[in-house]
């Protein structure tokens, strides 16, 4: 009669299974998060209250290795299910495991047969999941899971957890009898490797806009923060200039500032592009971090600004842009009281406008304009971007033997300048390139004489860097934007002026670190700066071998890129085809890959950048992403800088 009942139900006591299993771990869940608060009632029989005390250990330790083992993206299916569905192979492997379960209600005639099934079934979701986060675009889960297939790392806890509740859920299936309570354990046991629980992993908080500092009475005013002007060239790498070792006098104003100030040799843009790459310059947040990935993606309210929170400490605040994708579209006018992105707006349609001049008129008047308090301006300037077509003499100023037909007009989409061009072709555009450098150079010159003449320079900071560099084939592609290669990622970084020291370092530091180095400026309560962002002022600080982010990852392409980078060397990881690249220190052009067979560097630089991209998602994940839909300008905006590229 049982075994009757047992065949004619199986699915209901299989469901019934289920529902316990549930139970049982949203208990034992909850025991987890509130054991140090559970009082027993006093009423209770002694051992009544320490059978239920040694039960809700049990459960405890339980979910508590439930928790450990299950450690990636947060314990739980529930932590990954957002990785699942923005997955583009989701659908498939949801359809796949639909058509075994139809297929099991066809042929199974056993609850044993359908518990073997299911946990089957479950196995495949679970890892599924595991599987599907390799390809999803735009996730720091899916670098580490990517870098911990060459690292022994969470997949490997993962993959066994899956593996071994499966055998269990099998092996109890076997030995099937009719009791809901087998039912039960096989129930329990395929939702304890599906782990359907509430992530309760620790967030990092947020970095959010600094309370200002109490007002100083009268007789106890401290000195007053100085001035601080940060300038961003646009595409400028750091070994086109003459303090970095370039010969030719491309850029005597920017050498000048790096002789008295301090220079930095190994500074790391966050992206390969202008977007996420100076967003991550204005909050100290890495590209993941931040979120602004994409022309979809604006900056979430909860993220303080540079600007921001200078204003919030007393500054006069202007930002004056040469580019769309630095404009207010995406939140970068937040905390300007000043912000102007008409000279982007009026360049949009086109690559060969020169917007220097209107960018350093724009910056005069405004240096003019601020009152006796202290003043945070942030320039930018584009023209050193593709493609190169300075003026005259700027254009032919380090070229002027060249008799070739070679010009950088429509350089991204002109299918004539490739890798396999002359050599000779490629320094000249190189001479059109450093033209361009020298064209943005000599305006600069003329805001720091500005500053110069109006006796400003003592009470002013000027930083001066760029988002990303442009590649010339050295690795066999052109521009930017897809490569995470030293000639696109390495920038300048030098900070000049008023109270700075005078010194050359050699220790790897990024973007991100601009930020704090202004608040260490302006006097800010260290507290406001984002736990990645360190202040280059202590420059000495700066523990040995630490690493430096890069990401890459674009809404229309599923492959994400990733770089970590230290004194040691560099690990370039592309998930979509799945690569990776190893670079020494030592070899400066990055010719010689290591990863082929990888030393104990390697595999410290693949675990460390699974650590480090799983705490930038984990401080992602704290956002409320703001979503925006994007403009037919826009995209051919994109279009036209070579941006909806994917390799």
């Amino acid at each position: 009669m049982t075994t009757t009942r047992a065949r004619k139900y199986p699915r209901v006591r299989f469901l019934l299974a289920f529902l316990l299993g549930q139970t049982l771990l949203d208990f034992a869940l909850l025991c987890a998060r509130f054991h140090d608060t559970l009082v027993l009632p006093s009423s209770l029989p002694a051992p009544v209250a320490h059978g239920v005390s040694v039960t809700i250990a049990w459960l405890v330790g339980l979910s508590g290795w439930l928790r450990s083992a299950d450690s990636f993206s947060g314990p739980g299916l529930g932590a990954k299910l957002p990785l699942f569905s923005d997955s583009l192979v989701a659908l498939p492997i949801a359809f796949c495991f639909f058509f075994l379960l139809l297929l099991a209600r066809r042929r199974a005639r056993t609850p044993a047969a359908w518990a073997r099934t299911t946990a089957f079934g479950a196995a495949i979701v679970h890892l599924a999941v595991l599987a599907t986060v390799l390809e999803v675009g735009g996730s720091a889960d899916s670098a580490a899971l990517g870098m911990a297939w060459q690292s022994s790392g969470p997949i490997l806890r993962e993959t066994a957890l899956a593996l071994g509740v499966s055998i269990v859920a099998i092996a109890a299936a076997s030995a099937w009898t009719t009791t809901v309570l087998r039912m039960a354990l096989v129930g329990t046991a395929i939702l304890a490797g599906l782990a359907v629980v509430v992530p309760t992993s620790e967030r990092d908080p947020m970095p959010t806009k600094a309370s200002p500092p109490p007002r100083a009475t009268a007789g106890t005013e401290p000195d007053r923060p100085p001035n601080i002007v940060l300038i961003s060239i646009d595409s400028l790498r750091a070994d086109r200039l003459g303090c970095y070792g370039n010969a030719r006098p491309v850029s005597p104003t920017i050498d000048r500032l790096a002789a008295t100030g301090l220079r930095f040799t190994d500074a790391v843009a966050t992206s390969p592009w202008t977007l996420p790459s100076h967003m991550s310059m204005l909050t100290g947040l890495d590209a993941l971090e931040h979120g602004v990935q994409t022309e979809l993606d604006r900056l979430p309210q909860g993220v303080a600004t540079v600007a921001e929170v200078l204003r919030e400490h007393g500054y006069q605040t202007a930002g004056i842009v040469s580019e769309t994708l630095v404009g207010r579209t995406f939140g970068f006018a937040r905390g300007f009281d000043t912000f102007d992105d008409t000279t982007a707006v009026a360049a949009m349609s086109a690559l060969d406008e020169e917007t220097a001049p209107v960018v350093t008129d724009l910056a005069l008047r405004q240096l003019d304009g601020f009152a006796a308090a202290p003043f945070f301006l942030f320039l930018h300037y584009w023209d050193v971007h593709y493609d190169y077509l300075a003026p005259e003499p700027y254009r032919t100023m380090f070229d002027t033997e060249y008799a070739g037909t070679v010009d950088a007009r429509d350089f991204i989409h002109n299918e004539s300048i490739n890798a396999h061009m002359p050599a000779r072709d490629v320094e000249h555009l190189l001479a059109l390139y450093d033209g361009e450098i020298r064209w943005v150079d000599d305006h600069l010159a003329q805001v720091v004489a500005r500053l110069e003449s109006s006796a400003q320079t003592d009470e002013t900071v000027l930083i001066i860097t760029s988002d990303h560099g442009d590649e010339f084939f050295e690795h066999g592609g052109k521009g930017h934007g897809i490569t995470l290669y030293r000639e696109v990622m390495q920038v300048p970084l030098i900070i000049s002026g008023a109270g700075v020291a005078n010194d050359t370092v050699a220790a790897p530091v990024s973007l991100v670190d601009i930020a704090a180095t202004i608040y260490d400026l302006a006097g800010v309560d260290p507290s406001a700066k984002p736990r990645s962002s360190r202040s280059l002022l202590r420059w000495r600080d700066l523990p040995a071998g630490e690493a430096v982010f890069a990401a890459r990852c674009l809404s229309y392409s599923p492959s994400c890129r990733f770089l970590r980078h230290n004194d040691a060397g560099s690990l370039l990881l592309s998930l979509w085809p799945f690569e990776s690249r190893y670079f020494a220190a030592t070899d400066r052009e990055q010719r010689f890959n290591l990863a082929a067979a990888p030393g104990p560097a390697v595999q410290d630089a693949f675990a460390e950048l699974v650590a480090g991209l799983n705490r930038q998602w984990q401080t992602h994940e704290s956002l409320r992403r703001e979503r925006q839909a994007t403009t037919a300008a826009m995209r051919e905006r994109l279009r036209t800088l070579g941006y909806d590229r994917t390799d």
